[in-house]
């Protein structure tokens, strides 16, 4: 427990007040980074980015990702649909500020696409670029597991 408090009033440094009885009880939370929010009408926006050097092996990682998957010989219109999310997740991390919850949605898309074709799923994961993506996508809090 992280601790627990009772007031009739509670603020913090931004002046936000809040009043009646507040209880808070929070426990186990190692590990867990981001927001909360608690109450009525809370509306939260996070920005979520990454350096340039990141943003690039991104890019980078998502076409060496494109190039490889080319060789494992899966039917025509699973290649398809696989290079249609890699080139939507490539097109969308070039931009200036672009949606990272897109490129994780085409990438996990691509992973489901993949999984369902057979075995080729654990020469994917072993891939070096793969695992590129994937950390960086944690680094946003985004993450897949294979």
């Amino acid at each position: 427990m992280i601790g627990e408090r009772e007031s009739d009033k509670v603020s913090d440094d931004s002046n936000n007040t809040a009043s009646g009885n507040i209880n808070i009880n929070v426990e186990n939370i190692s590990g867990v980074s981001g927001q909360v929010g608690i109450g009525k009408n809370i509306k939260q926006k996070q920005n979520l980015t990454l350096s340039v050097s990141d943003k690039k092996e991104l890019m980078d990682s998502l076409m060496q990702f494109q190039k490889e998957i080319v060789n494992l010989g899966l039917p025509e219109d699973e290649l398809h649909d696989i290079n249609n999310d890699i080139d939507t997740a490539t097109r969308e991390a070039k931009k200036d500020e672009p949606n990272y919850s897109n490129i994780k949605k085409r990438f996990e898309g691509v992973i489901e696409t993949v999984k369902e074709v057979g075995d080729t799923i654990e020469k994917v994961s072993k891939w070096e670029w793969t695992g590129k993506i994937i950390k960086i996508l944690g680094k946003l809090g985004l993450v897949r597991v294979l």
